[in-house]
């Protein structure tokens, strides 16, 4: 693995090698540097044209003033032309800031930059200008994404943001492009990160048996996506043609199988354990590459979608190929298996109340 340290003429010669373009010039005026008294802040002003109302609740949820998160505050500074109505200085960004300053009680200046106007800016210029520059600096701040958070967050020592790297080393898998887990150099790269870490923060528990199950789910993506493909591209008659051999791992589906492999094993026993699990090896890569296999579902519910459409294609082949005597997956296994986790249940509400009736249907028979 590269350092993780970079100069920023390094990430820029890197930025222009994948297309950035160097952009002369420059707009606007540079802000201005003030520390402000705490009589001072008390004399900022909003103007509620264009700034957001306050919430009571964040302001409580900010906790204790801290000064390690203060950031300079951005100030308009008004000519004295717009007379005593439209002049003085307005906070364009970092109003929670103030509020939290100035109840905090400190006797401490507060960092300030500040946007100067031309003295003989009429109102709506100077307006038109604020609104501009708060509206881009509330949204030109790019958000932190859940895999720049848990890095940020394992540095600081976080609990369970260590959990997820400790998953990810244990499987030998590294996030891109943000380079967060594995570092050694054959490690697997993952992709779609969203469903993997519902896997490891919604469907496992955060410990080494949490570990454990995410390991045998990976073993089970990997004969599905790289053993099963290995070895019908090795054993090809002329005309056949083998499924992908996966390049990396993809998180919807990896936590797709990972609820396939929980339904397998805990679900069903006996011959449908086996029959289900031998047809999953050998068939699905063959049907569905992996952004296939979840197409049309999405949300916290995928994996379930998705089991329903392993089953109604297993179901329809197993019958074909053995008959009436097959090892389907009928009401009453897939009743029995919801009996062991609710999570085994269709999402469908139609077919699952069919499911219920036919399991009732087939109890009164005896």
């Amino acid at each position: 693995m590269s350092s993780k340290t970079k100069n920023i003429m390094e990430i820029i010669a890197d930025l222009q090698s994948k297309g950035v373009k160097q952009q002369l010039g420059h707009i606007g005026k540079p802000l201005a540097y003030e520390p402000l008294s705490p009589c001072g802040a008390k004399e900022l002003q909003v103007d509620w044209k264009y700034q957001r109302l306050i919430s009571p609740n964040k302001i409580n949820s900010y906790g204790t003033f801290n000064w390690s998160l203060c950031i300079p505050v951005v100030v308009s500074r008004r000519p004295e032309s717009l007379g005593s109505i439209h002049r003085g200085e307005y906070i364009l960004d970092g109003q929670n800031k103030v509020v939290k300053y100035i109840l905090s009680g400190t006797t401490d200046e507060l960092p300030v930059v500040v946007l100067e106007h031309d003295s003989d800016s009429d109102y709506d210029e100077v307006l038109k200008s604020e609104a501009e520059l708060f509206n881009q600096l509330n949204t030109w701040i790019k958000k932190l994404d859940t895999i720049d958070n848990l890095r940020s967050e394992v540095c600081f020592g976080d609990t369970f943001a260590i959990h997820v790297e400790n998953v990810l080393k244990n499987l030998n898998l590294r996030c891109v492009p943000n380079t967060f887990g594995s570092e050694e150099d054959d490690a697997f790269k993952l992709k779609s990160f969203t469903h993997f870490y519902y896997c490891v923060k919604d469907d496992y528990t955060a410990d080494s048996t949490g570990i454990c199950e995410l390991q045998k789910a990976y073993k089970f993506w990997k004969k599905i996506y790289i053993d099963t493909p290995t070895y019908i591209s090795e054993t090809l008659r002329e005309g056949e043609k083998a499924p992908v051999i996966a390049d990396h791992v993809n998180g919807s589906t990896f936590r797709a199988i990972a609820h396939l492999n929980r339904f397998i094993e805990e679900g069903l026993n006996n011959g449908k354990q086996t029959e289900f699990r031998k047809w999953c090896v050998g068939n699905i890569a063959k049907y569905w590459k992996q952004d296939k296999l979840f197409k049309g579902f999405s949300g916290f519910q995928l994996p379930r979608w998705t089991l329903d459409r392993l089953i109604d294609r297993y179901n329809e082949e197993i019958t074909d190929i053995d008959g009436r005597g097959a090892q389907t997956l009928g009401p009453v296994t897939l009743y029995e298996a919801s009996r062991v986790d609710e999570k085994f249940k269709s999402p469908d509400e139609d077919r699952w109340a069919k499911v219920v009736a036919d399991y009732r249907k087939a109890q009164e028979k005896g």
